[in-house]
């Protein structure tokens, strides 16, 4: 099934789909995802972080204090004490480390940044801002993230559209959570900072997935909202 929204654009209405985009789902974050604004700009802060090599980190800390046993003075002292020192500094900067999107419209961009990675893009391209249902995720059979194995979690996206020049819109995702209550929140604060629409299509696909297919016949569906 092939599902789309309608928004308007300077150069006149584009095409949105609304089906979710393909993205990793965080089940769990280390620390709440938060939003707000702030001196001219939004802030959109999810601890997608570097969980897992953090926590390798925090496991080395052990291993090294196994491992200088024995061996001669002054230089287990001083390995284990730079080891004991540093290791768990880095452990926790990477399982808290956050990511950010940014949307600053005295700047005209808006980007990305994370403790690896940061990219910028013009602000002007962001025609709206979606909300959407982002499918069933199982939890992970060792239940390394932190839940149930095998657990069936529902995830919400929040994604940015595109005007790409094309008759159908781009999709940008920022987060895929299985917090609705905060997607929704999210999405329409960034839409009234952005002043551009709010497409919210959350129960439409929620209750679409649910159902057997019925065709391949494309058709117009989701619920489009003016943010304010």
């Amino acid at each position: 099934m092939t599902a789309a929204a309608r928004v308007p654009t300077p150069r006149g209405l584009i095409e949105v789909e609304i089906e979710p985009l393909n993205s990793h789902a965080l089940l769990q974050t280390p620390l709440p995802p938060k939003v707000w604004t702030t001196s001219g700009r939004c802030v959109l802060e999810c601890n997608r972080g570097l969980r897992q090599l953090g926590l390798v980190f925090l496991a080395s800390v052990g291993w090294l204090v196994g491992s200088t046993t024995g061996w001669p003075q002054p230089h287990s002292a001083m390995f284990l004490g730079l080891g004991l020192l540093v290791l768990p500094s880095v452990a926790i900067v990477m399982i808290a480390a956050q990511s950010q999107w940014v949307f600053d419209r005295t700047a005209g961009v808006y980007r990305r940044t994370s403790l690896s990675d940061s990219k910028e893009w013009p602000l002007d391209q962001i025609v709206a801002v979606q909300t959407t249902f982002g499918g069933n995720h199982q939890a992970a059979a060792a239940g390394g993230d932190g839940l149930a194995s095998g657990l069936q979690v529902e995830c919400f996206q929040l994604n940015l559209v595109i005007d790409n020049g094309a008759a159908r819109g781009a999709r940008k995702n920022l987060v895929n959570l299985p917090d609705r209550a905060f997607v929704v929140r999210a999405g329409q604060a960034l839409a009234d900072y952005l002043a551009v629409p709010w497409l919210d299509a959350i129960d439409t696909v929620r209750a679409a997935e649910s159902l057997p297919p019925r065709g391949t016949g494309g058709i117009v569906m989701g619920d489009v909202r003016r943010s304010g």
